[in-house]
């Protein structure tokens, strides 16, 4: 008798494999996250409610870079630089040039925008974007709603120096969480034109000097309070929040047209039935913002003035107008207003809102195949009908014809296609109606025009 041959046990070796940890230096980074599972699905579903929106709204998609200058950032960020460079990431360079992981959006935004302006001033009209693809990055304290690795929205609008811009982009954000199923509320606060600043940030100063209020502030802001004393309004420590609480408001001190301005706004406000809050406190942490800032955060189940002004409630989006960005890029000052979004933070409260997402195969066709030449003739029958429109799903896999038809009712599809050996050597196929459960067969030929009548008639095509 020969030798037995040798039979190995694959599924056991890839069972074994399986079973080893993975390194711990291969985990996520701290303040990092996959996207991945449900939150895959919450992401999605937001990202497809953003994309329709920005399309009815005419906002163009942009692009921006990964890895910019260090300089550039520098440049447009502002003079006052602790609060954001503190917080960059930097990237190794071959030719030694400080290169860095972008910290925020719209500053390279800004850049297209004044680069299609240079190229020629018809490029002008072009000047409603939206941003989405890639992350910024942030290397800032870890804490519940903060990220090192920030999924964001960005919508921006250039050369519209009007109140209608703020109104805009805030009513769209308000509508697209509306679409969430998240009630939201809107702070908002008028940090003025450059000379009204100077007269408050003179005021300021006066205040903290009084009763020895500098002496009892943290390191931090007795650090910053010579260099720009608006960023001690930011401040989260507990010894410096009385100060904030008593200091007097910006608002105050707004000039005439600067006023006006911001009384229009809120009238606009009242008209659309945006809910907001004036929050005097709400100072944005870049230089380049002038006049409105605002954020927008959910409501809270006491909605009196006091609950929206507390600083840990964390804001689901914020911006502001900007009209001096485009000065430190090209000189020339371009209005500008925009508003972002936090992906990540509206994705933590719709699941804790448990909302249902809605699957994306509902009332489309499943394809299961069982056989070589039936896994073929699927594969060609399944392209045809995706270039058809037909929403369509199969496993590209070899799983039993048991196992694929229970991923169909999982997808909750109208109609399931099912190819065997039999249904490939005949040149038919199996219909099956997934609500009803009545199969029929159909020949291969007929299979589309058929499929597509039916879809069109339950009003899935």
């Amino acid at each position: 008798m020969g030798r037995k041959k040798k039979i190995h046990n694959l599924d056991g070796l890839s069972k074994r494999l399986i079973k080893k940890k993975t390194p711990k230096n291969f985990k996520n980074l701290k303040g990092v996250k996959n996207i991945i599972g449900k939150n895959a699905k919450y992401y999605n579903l937001i990202i497809n409610e953003i994309r329709t929106l920005a399309e009815d709204y005419g906002f163009i998609n942009v692009q921006i870079p990964t890895i910019e200058k260090y300089k550039f950032y520098e440049h447009t960020i502002g003079k006052y630089k602790k609060m954001i460079m503190d917080e960059l990431y930097y990237v190794q360079s071959k030719d030694s040039e400080k290169l860095v992981l972008r910290p925020e959006a719209r500053s390279g935004i800004a850049k297209n925008y004044v680069s299609l302006v240079n190229e020629n001033e018809e490029n002008k009209i072009y000047n409603k974007y939206y941003y989405w693809q890639g992350q910024v990055f942030r290397n800032e304290k870890i804490k519940n709603g903060y990220y090192n690795q920030i999924n964001q929205c960005n919508f921006e609008i250039f050369d519209r120096d009007t109140l209608e811009t703020e109104i805009l982009l805030i009513f769209l954000t308000i509508n697209l969480l509306k679409t969430l199923k998240i009630d939201a509320v809107v702070n908002i606060n008028n940090i003025g034109c450059d000379e009204c600043r100077r007269e408050y940030i003179s005021v300021l100063n006066k205040f903290y000097k009084e009763r020895g209020r500098k002496s009892k502030l943290c390191s931090y802001c007795k650090k910053i309070i010579t260099k720009n004393p608006l960023y001690l309004l930011r401040c989260q420590e507990e010894k410096c929040r009385k100060n904030i609480d008593e200091a007097p408001p910006i608002i105050d001190y707004l000039c005439e047209p600067c006023k006006k301005n911001f009384t229009k706004l809120l009238e606009y406000f009242d008209d659309l039935h945006i809910p907001y809050f004036l929050k005097t406190n709400l100072i944005k942490e870049a230089d380049y913002y002038n006049h409105s800032v605002f954020e927008i955060v959910p409501k809270s189940k006491n909605t009196d003035n006091n609950s929206q002004k507390k600083d840990n409630v964390l804001s689901l989006a914020s911006g502001g107008r900007y009209n001096g960005l485009t000065k430190d890029l090209c000189g020339d000052t371009i209005a500008g207003c925009g508003i972002t979004l936090s992906i990540d933070r509206i994705i933590n409260l719709v699941k804790k809102n448990s909302l249902e997402v809605p699957e994306r195969f509902r009332g489309c066709v499943f394809l299961a195949h069982l056989g070589d030449a039936a896994k073929k003739k699927g594969i060609l029958l399944f392209e045809r009908l995706r270039k058809d429109g037909v929403l369509i799903k199969q496993i590209f896999s070899s799983f039993s014809l048991k196992y694929q038809l229970e991923e169909a009712q999982r997808l909750k599809v109208r109609f399931s296609l099912i190819l065997g050996q039999k249904e490939a050597m005949d040149d038919t196929i199996i219909l099956r109606d997934m609500e009803s459960g009545i199969q029929e067969i159909i020949p291969f030929n007929k299979i589309e025009g058929e499929i597509k009548k039916r879809l069109k008639k339950i009003g899935e095509l």
